[in-house]
């Protein structure tokens, strides 16, 4: 399975950032992940836009209110502990 994925850089001032994180917190969910969800929300009917079935099949999971988040404090202790 192929997955393209490219990166972005946005620059916000800080207080729009504290807003928007704070946005993103209340939904459960991280800066980045927010703000893909916004995007991707605002142009999910143009018709030029085609998401992969994989895409598809995780956005409609995503909006069931299924899918599972957790928040990691410590990263390191994380993956050292999934490893087991």
């Amino acid at each position: 399975m192929e997955n393209k994925q490219s990166q972005i850089k946005i620059n916000l001032s800080s207080g729009l950032k504290k807003m928007v994180e704070k946005r993103a917190k209340k939904f459960g969910a991280t800066l980045a992940g927010y703000t893909k969800y916004l995007m991707m929300k605002d142009i999910e009917e143009s018709e030029d836009l085609q998401f992969s079935k994989e895409t598809l099949e995780n956005i409609k999971l995503a909006k069931s209110g299924k899918a599972k988040w957790i928040k990691v404090e410590n990263t390191d202790k994380y993956f050292d502990e999934i490893k087991k």
